[in-house]
């Protein structure tokens, strides 16, 4: 879409509105999105003329977006007579509002969501723009086996489990050479990712991450056939450079949303101290977690929504990598006299946050969804209207970490996930999967693996038992670990049937508004994962040191809401096998 030097070779248009939500939605569908699900929720709540969409090309240059983003806000506030705006910012979208307040400052802003948000950018990116390909096959797996277990559609990617497995030593063997990586990122990698300056929204800030990127993309140290590649233009890099000022901010940003206090040394007088009022009325961070992301490179493991790791969604909260736990006898790194912020799964330590207590979680929810009758919704109205800072501690149904329980299809707090599951009578089957060893399910949400197997075997034909069996076992090699995974758990639930299906099934559609109809997240409701260990911390292999369309609501201020598509992420792992079939075959 652009070359070297940041100019457009394409155009693509985007339907852009300053109307109100209940101008062109319609909420008597049966089918909402996750965008019309939020926005219906805070219709509901706030009544006319409260709720707004902002919808914009993701792969436009993100100093226009923000441009627009301005326009847009200001053409909102004269429609409503609201001085101010709330925003909900979801995926790509945090980053952009990063970069908006960055060029604009806080004055128009009420309260701030960052909804499982990139503002702190992509670890599985920043390894990707430095040359770090790695394709996880045991991750791959499980990660497709989530997909399947989540949308019953998915079933046809049964089939191809073992290609791909096939694939992966294939695929990692090439990319070890370095002449084909050299290649690969030539030819892929940087006309299609480098040269558009929206992907680098989603390069981290840690690590020099964004110097080494410009260096192995654009630079001399680049592999054996530099000479394929075009360095970056200067107007290119300028954006660039823009981007990554505004990624760089963040925590001084989150810092100044939430108030901070400044203690001055006096010498031999001893110290003052004042506190600096917060610049927004409300700040608040939501991170989803338990799900596995591309796994294309060496970040593969760390746990996730499914498109961007908790790390930097949360804003550095420490997370044990998918399938394990932050250890026993773990205690968290910091505000150890304040309070417990330790997960109740003992899986995020979120005492390491920019904003401790302004930051929460949600377990087992993907990459931003939304549920109209389930809580969820409920749980982002109660943020974005509020009229004074909310915290972890300011309402009992809200605390820092909640689960959503799948096959309920409700979000509640641990306490009451143990309260249910101590009087459902369920035992936890213990079960043997070849190929991945036996796995222990008692931290699996065994309701909502019956639940999803239930749709799964209805979504195909409401075929029984015996048909599904059949269909995976005549594949023979084909399917390998995942279809012993499938019989695996079809048999560990439920015996010799298919089970009546205690929890209810969800309707999801991926969104259709603006540029995501094209693109379509990939909605979940169920997770599926490795069990729990209490004797591994995570892996210490990298270093941890360091959105398309959007609602505005009103509530005396207005409120924003942008996302970022999963397909994304998932053409990275199609660029990769692509680029070697196309260059070795």
């Amino acid at each position: 879409m652009y070359n070297n030097n940041a100019e457009r070779t394409t155009t693509v248009k985007v339907e852009q509105t300053s109307a109100p939500v209940e101008d062109y939605m319609n909420f008597n569908s049966l089918t909402l999105s996750e965008e019309e699900t939020l926005a219906k929720a805070l219709y509901d709540e706030l009544g006319d003329d409260h709720v707004y969409t902002f919808e914009y090309d993701w792969t436009a240059k993100p100093t226009d977006i923000v441009d627009q983003l301005e326009d847009f806000i200001d053409e909102v506030k004269e429609q409503s007579g609201h001085s101010k705006v709330s925003i909900n910012a979801e995926s790509m979208g945090g980053a952009i509002v990063s970069l908006y307040i960055n060029q604009n400052g806080y004055n128009d802003i009420e309260n701030l969501v960052m909804a499982n948000s990139a503002f702190n950018g992509l670890e599985m990116m920043g390894q990707l723009f430095t040359g770090n390909v790695e394709i996880d096959g045991e991750a791959l797996t499980y990660l497709i086996t989530q997909e399947i277990l989540n949308n019953a559609e998915y079933v046809s990617l049964v089939p191809y489990i073992s290609i791909l497995e096939d694939l992966v030593p294939v695929i990692n063997d090439m990319m070890n050479d370095e002449e084909t990586k050299a290649l690969i990122y030539s030819e892929i990698f940087v006309p299609v990712f480098a040269y558009i300056p929206s992907f680098w929204l989603f390069v981290p800030s840690y690590n020099d991450y964004f110097n080494v990127a410009k260096d192995y993309m654009f630079g001399e140290n680049t592999g054996v056939i530099t000479e394929k590649r075009e360095n970056a233009g200067s107007d290119l890099l300028k954006e660039i450079n823009k981007i990554k000022s505004a990624v760089s901010n963040t925590d001084e940003m989150v810092k100044e949303m939430v108030g901070y206090t400044v203690t001055v040394d006096l010498g031999l007088f001893g110290s003052y101290s004042y506190d600096v009022d917060p610049k927004i009325n409300s700040y608040a961070c939501v991170a989803n977690y338990n799900r596995y992301i591309a796994p294309v490179t060496p970040s593969s493991n760390w746990n996730s929504d499914g498109v961007i790791e908790v790390y930097n969604a949360s804003g550095w909260a420490k997370a044990a990598d998918m399938g394990l736990t932050l250890g026993e006898n773990y205690i968290q790194e910091e505000l150890k006299d304040v309070a417990n912020y330790v997960s109740p799964d003992n899986v995020i330590d979120a005492s390491t946050c920019q904003a401790p207590d302004n930051t929460w979680f949600i377990k087992n929810l993907g990459h931003v969804e939304y549920g109209l009758y389930d809580g969820v919704a409920d749980f982002y109205v109660w943020l974005l209207t509020a009229t004074e800072e909310q915290t972890i501690t300011s309402n009992e149904s809200y605390p820092q970490f909640m689960y959503y329980d799948t096959t309920r299809n409700q979000l509640m707090t641990f306490d009451e996930k143990e309260e249910l599951d101590s009087s459902s009578g369920i035992e936890l089957p213990s079960i043997s999967l070849p190929g991945l060893g036996d796995i222990d399910l008692s931290n699996i949400d065994i309701e909502g693996l019956r639940d999803a197997l239930n749709q799964l075997i209805t979504g195909v034909g409401n075929l029984d038992l015996s048909n599904i069996i059949s269909l995976i076992s005549g594949l023979g090699g084909t399917v390998s670990n995942l279809g012993s995974m499938i019989i695996g758990l079809i048999s560990g639930l439920f015996g010799d049937d298919s089970g009546d299906g205690t929890g209810g099934s969800t309707t999801v559609t991926p969104s259709t508004s603006g540029s995501e109809a094209s693109n379509g997240d990939s909605n979940a409701s169920t997770a599926a994962t490795p069990a729990a260990s209490t004797s591994n911390v995570g892996s210490d292999s990298v270093d941890r040191t360091g959105a398309q369309t959007a609602s505005i609501i009103y509530s005396g201020t207005p409120v924003f809401s942008s996302g970022a598509s999963t397909w994304i992420i998932l053409f990275v792992l199609a660029a990769i096998i692509a680029g070697i079939l196309i260059i070795k075959l």
